[in-house]
Order: C-alpha cells, then structure tokens, then sequence
C-alpha cells in the first residue's frame, strides 16, 4: 500500500515481491515515485506558465525600450530559452512529467534570465551562469533516481537488460549523474571561452530546437511505453543512450547561451 508520511512525501509501505519467482520479501519504506507523478505534473504546469508570462516580459521590454543590436540578440536568445521552457514543461506536465524533459525546460528557463541580464543587467549575468550550470550538474540524480526507487520496491524483472539489484541502480545512477556533472561543467566551460565568438541569431535558433527535439521525443517516448503491455521499464543500454542525449542536450544550451 502507499500512504503519504509525516514529511509531506509520499512514501511507500508493505511487503512486495521479486520479479521472478513471487517470493515475498521485507517491507520496505522508501520514496514513491509513482504516487507523487501527479504532484510532479502539477508542478511542471506550474512552472509552464511561469515561463510563458517570461515570454511576455522579454517581449513587453523589447517593445518599449531603445535596444541596440547587441541586447536584441540577447533578448532572441531569452525569448527562445523561456518558449523552450514553456512548451517543454507543457508536454511533460501531460505526460506527468518525464523528468527528463523537466529538467532540460527548467535549463533552458534559467538560461533565459541568464541572457536577460547579458541584455539589461550584464553584472548579474555570472550569477545566473552559475545557478544554471548548478542546477544541471546536480538534477540528473532527480531525473535518473527513479530506477533505484522501481527496483528496491518491486525487486528484479523478468526482463534481460534491466537492473536487477538496488545496489546495481545505485550504481548506474550515480554514473550517470557523473556524466551529467561533466557535461555541465564543460557546457560552463565553453560559454565562457572565446572558441564560439560572439553570440550568432542562429545559435538560438539551433538551442531552441536542440531541446524541443529531445523534450518532444521523450515525452513522446513515455506515452509509447506507458500504453505497452509488457516490459515498462528501460533496460541499462536505453537508459544510457536516454541520459547521454540529455547531458549532450544540456551541454549545447550552456555553451550556446549568451
């Protein structure tokens, strides 16, 4: 059974069973990810609409100031990260927030306000580089947490490919956040070379699409599999090639951001 604990976060008890054989096995009290998908999408709609009044805010300052071309180029490239952000957490918030998907809207919003104060408030524009470079090297483990959860509540599937131990999701998920984590870093690394030159009308053109493609497919994705019958859960290949694009994905909007 699942029930919410004292903390506020769902939490689930009760005794399960392994994959295989149907051999019960201890209660466990652990995070319950499925009861809290529905808070996730709420959260993910919330933060939608957050970034479509952004949108609305970058175009109402472009309408009333006098820019030159360097801040109108910097405020395309805040319009295009905030409209990422608002599609992307628009799709996830249907599909009750594929956490991938989340994570790149929420990137792409915070590079927003990063290359908003590039245009009007340069000085500040170091402090959003690092809270955005922070914020992808620490979510992957949020994203990929999941498979931990799966597998220390309902044991081992039956399936060939798929993690078989908690100790086994431990260790691939913090693999992975390992890889996010560098990805991140040399995404900061590259904004703040001189290797991409000055920031181009085309390079937000191709960040806006770059995480439109993956949140699309991964949304896209989620709903395929959740409507299959059978194996549900991502064997070890997909999920590295899954989290590969998305630290490849993360690492383009760092570099590219203004």
């Amino acid at each position: 059974m699942s029930d919410f604990g004292n903390g506020g976060g769902p939490v689930a008890t009760g005794t399960v069973t392994s994959g295989g054989g149907g051999t019960p096995r201890e209660n466990v009290l652990g995070y319950d990810v499925v009861k809290a998908a529905p808070s996730y999408s709420g959260a993910a709609g919330l933060v939608s609409g957050f970034a479509l009044a952004a949108v609305v805010l970058v175009l109402t300052v472009a309408a009333s100031s006098d820019l030159d071309h360097r801040q109108q180029i910097y405020l395309g490239f805040a319009t295009s990260l905030f409209a990422l952000g608002f599609i992307g957490c628009l799709f996830c918030a249907f599909s009750f927030a594929s956490l991938s998907g989340v994570l790149i809207s929420l990137v792409a919003i915070l590079g927003g306000f990063e290359a908003l104060a590039q245009a009007l408030l340069h000085e500040l524009a170091v402090v959003f580089v690092a809270v955005t470079g922070l914020t992808a090297a620490i979510a992957p483990l949020f994203v990929w947490f999941p498979h931990w959860d799966i597998v220390q509540r309902f044991g081992e599937s039956v399936h060939e490919g798929t993690l078989r131990s908690p100790d086994e999701a431990e260790a691939l998920v913090l693999r992975i956040w390992l890889v996010g984590a560098i990805a991140a870093g040399a995404g900061v690394a590259l904004h703040y070379s001189a290797l991409l030159g000055e920031p181009k009308q085309w390079e937000y053109l191709v960040l806006t699409f770059t995480g439109l493609t993956y949140v699309g497919g991964v949304v896209a994705l989620a709903l395929f599999v959740s409507t299959r019958s059978g194996r549900a859960r991502a064997t070890k290949m997909e999920t590295w090639i899954l989290a590969g694009f998305q630290s490849a994905t993360v690492l383009i909007i760092l570099a590219l951001m203004p």
